[in-house]
């Protein structure tokens, strides 16, 4: 008596749907990433968030996907030493002292100078004829403008101050640490369909 079993196995076709598989889970991997930085980098600035002024920095997140010998590897990342990438990335993600390069304060733009509100988005209080410096009653430096003369209603502009400690908002951190286990359970989910030879 005996009792046989047989199979042919199809490795073909498992390498296959290993590949396809493969390339798939670090698709959707990668676009989680990026889906979590860029909302991150959207929700208001908080304890936890910065919110959009410019928008120059969600612009400079980029992705790839690339295959090397056996290995198939994605990332998402904002390039290094580029002029159009904003050097303040690792400023949000670490935090840091702000001091001015030249002059002596820094020129920090309230809520008029930034919407414009005042006459336009602006660089510093030099792009501004006829404003001057004041104290506000808190003992802050301020700069200015007034509307409709010298009895106009008061719009500030700038708070200066002679350094600014930036919070470290660590964004890469926190969305590395949400989708490393979303990206491991979905490998695991691959490397079990193709033992079962299904995808």
């Amino acid at each position: 008596m005996s009792i046989t079993i047989r199979q042919k196995p199809d490795f073909a076709k498992r390498a296959e749907m290993l590949r396809r598989l493969k390339l798939e889970t670090v698709r959707e991997s990668v676009n989680d990433i990026e889906r979590e930085i860029l909302t991150r980098y959207a929700s208001g600035t908080g304890p936890a968030t910065l919110g959009v002024r410019s928008g120059r920095l969600r612009s400079s997140v980029r992705r790839e996907i690339k295959a090397v010998g056996p290995w198939l590897s994605g990332r998402v990342f904002i390039e290094g030493k580029s002029r159009t990438n904003p050097v303040y990335a690792g400023v949000h993600e670490f935090g840091a002292t702000i001091r001015p390069t030249r002059g002596r304060y820094l020129a920090i733009p309230l809520g008029a100078a930034r919407s414009g509100a005042a006459g336009g988005v602006s660089k510093g209080p030099r792009d501004f004829a006829g404003g001057f410096f004041f104290r506000s009653r808190a003992g802050n430096l301020l700069f200015g403008v007034r509307t409709g003369g010298r009895v106009g209603r008061l719009i500030p502009l700038f708070v200066l101050k002679e350094s600014v400690r930036i919070p470290a908002r660590p964004v890469w951190g926190v969305t590395r640490a949400n989708q490393l286990p979303r990206f491991r359970e979905r490998v695991r989910a691959m490397t079990h369909a193709v033992a079962q030879g299904r995808a």
